[in-house]
């Protein structure tokens, strides 16, 4: 069984990532959806298994009543089915939490550091290579 709760937060989460919204150039409010059709979720219309439907009905429901997502289904007869998926931007926080993910920035932000500790190290190790070397040859004068 899939975890459908953070398939769905994390394809939320991945757009919100390349978002005008999350560079800060958004001129207007705007919102992060996933719209529910074969090419971003075909578990949710198989017709032979209506399984999946339902755990992916339940994982919404749960993401919801979470506060993490807002979820807006069809009208008349089809109101059991899901159009699509907002996240709750007002909430993001704690849905990188939840998903135990780091933003996209952090991760960014991570990697020079570490290359400097690694070329510092580096340096650090081969200036005590040569300290050592040094000794060595005092030594044996």
């Amino acid at each position: 069984m899939k975890n459908y709760k953070k398939i769905l937060l994390n394809k939320l989460i991945d757009s919100y990532e390349s978002s005008v919204i999350y560079k800060g150039d958004a001129l207007r409010d705007t919102q992060i959806y996933l719209k529910f059709n074969l090419k971003s979720i075909k578990e949710y219309f198989d017709e032979l298994n209506y399984k999946y439907k339902e755990e992916i009905d339940v994982a919404c429901n749960q993401l919801e009543i979470e506060k993490f997502i807002k979820v807006y289904k069809g009208k008349g007869y089809k109101s059991h089915i899901i159009e699509k998926i907002q996240l709750n931007l007002e909430n993001i926080e704690a849905a990188y939490l939840y998903l135990n993910r780091k933003e996209k920035s952090k991760k960014k932000m991570n990697f020079p550091y570490c290359w400097k500790v690694i070329k510092n190290g580096k340096m650090l190790l081969g200036t005590l290579q040569h300290i050592l070397q040094i000794n060595l040859r005092v030594m044996d004068l």
